[in-house]
């Protein structure tokens, strides 16, 4: 019993230690790393479609304002 609660203590101590969420090494998502070019540089293609993802999506839905007429 006592190996099986070290062993799950040493498990999740590793599982903290992981490496956190991709888009942390991905650049900044701005005009200039949006384009095809800058967007050709990212290596791995996973990581390469999620910032194709994000620049897509960079500029958020903001509806008009209520008009009163």
């Amino acid at each position: 019993m006592r190996k099986s609660i070290i062993l799950f203590a040493v498990l999740v101590q590793l599982l903290a230690c992981t490496p956190g969420d991709p888009a942390d090494s991905l650049p900044p998502v701005t005009a200039e790393n949006c384009e095809p070019e800058a967007i050709a540089k990212i290596k791995d293609r996973k990581d390469r479609n999620q910032f194709e993802d994000l620049c897509v999506r960079r500029y958020s839905f903001r509806p008009s304002p209520s008009r009163g007429w």
